[in-house]
């Protein structure tokens, strides 16, 4: 019989299908949709966690390496805004629509944490300025090694 074993899956950096909280290893505060906004183009940022749906997220795997998330609030995806290869370009939600500006590939630089990479810019979930202020912007910028570019995934 086939069996799905996500303990070793999980080890080799792989993250299982489920809702999580991204918080920030830099600043403790969860990736968040500014003003629980349903609207496409809503920003997302980072704000001290509640457990409140518009600070979870829908982790779901495409099958190749890229996993889709999902607002668990608004059902709109995590998005590179207008699908940009420029550093510090914004990410918002935006309804999905499966393009590679939608679709992240995490990496564990450090045990317990993931960096969360866009397919489509190859840049990597940033909160801006190394702010440790709620309601700084996330952005994409390429991938450092620092701590604003750490998320601790928190099953909920």
């Amino acid at each position: 019989a086939l069996t799905r074993n996500f303990t070793s899956f999980a080890a080799c950096g792989g993250i299982s299908d489920g809702v999580y909280s991204f918080r920030s290893r830099l600043s403790g505060k969860d990736l968040t949709v500014a003003n629980a906004s349903t609207a496409d183009g809503a920003p997302v940022q980072q704000f001290s966690g509640t457990n409140a749906r518009h600070q979870q997220w829908y982790v779901i795997g495409q099958g190749d390496g890229y996993y889709s998330i999902i607002n668990a609030h608004s059902l709109r995806s995590l998005d590179n805004y207008g699908n940009s290869t420029t550093a510090g370009t914004n990410i918002a939600q935006w309804a999905y629509w499966a393009g590679a500006g939608q679709r992240w590939r995490f990496a564990s630089p450090a045990a317990g944490y993931h960096t969360v990479a866009n397919q489509l810019s190859g840049m990597v979930l940033d909160v801006n300025a190394r702010s440790t202020a709620d309601g700084a912007q996330i952005i994409q910028w390429p991938a450092s090694g620092a701590s604003n570019q750490q998320w601790s995934l928190i099953r909920r």
